[in-house]
């Protein structure tokens, strides 16, 4: 697609190979970013669509829309995909993808939190939400003692539960 023009608060656009494929696809970009498409593409340029380039780019879009989403290792992202996308993947290696796979997961995390009451309130808020165990929140609550300072209460409590079904009721940090 390339752009055309705007209209009120609208951007229109047309299909980048309308004259070659006479395709008249065209969609509009919505205010909240996202793409409505108004005419399909032609069934020449459809059966087009498997050029090299254009699976890259939808195998970098994958690999991007993930990496933001979920918290599990990229290398683990890609090979995934890899495996859904097997020609794209054998053009754009993991050596290449994994800068901007790191790059997407970086702008997507929430800023540091000042202090530990700042991350409590966060994670009160739900802004922390990808941080589970066990489909479950890691954050159990936070404390503040007399002297106003605060600690924050991580826990799982499937792996507790756990360690309390096999009767160990104490356990001690080892230095390390």
């Amino acid at each position: 697609m390339f752009y055309i023009n705007d209209f009120n608060i609208f951007s229109y656009y047309k299909c980048a190979k309308s004259t070659e494929f006479f395709c008249d696809g065209t969609a509009r970009k919505n205010l909240d970013g996202t793409f409505s498409e108004l005419k399909p593409h032609s069934r020449a340029h459809i059966a087009n669509r498997d050029d090299e380039s254009n699976l890259i780019v939808l195998f970098r879009d994958a690999l991007k829309e993930r990496s933001k989403n979920e918290n599990i290792s990229l290398k683990l992202i890609y090979d995934d995909e890899a495996q859904r996308h097997r020609v794209a993947a054998g053009l754009y290696p993991w050596s290449t993808a994994e800068s901007i796979m790191r790059s997407v997961r970086r702008s997507s995390l929430p800023a540091l939190p000042q202090s530990l009451h700042e991350l409590a309130v966060k994670f009160d808020n739900g802004d922390l939400s990808r941080y589970m165990c066990c489909n479950n929140s890691i954050f159990s609550g936070s404390v503040r003692d007399s002297d106003g300072k605060y600690s924050v209460i991580l826990a799982c409590r499937h792996l507790i539960n756990l360690v309390l079904s096999h009767g160990i009721t104490e356990v001690n940090k080892i230095n390390g």
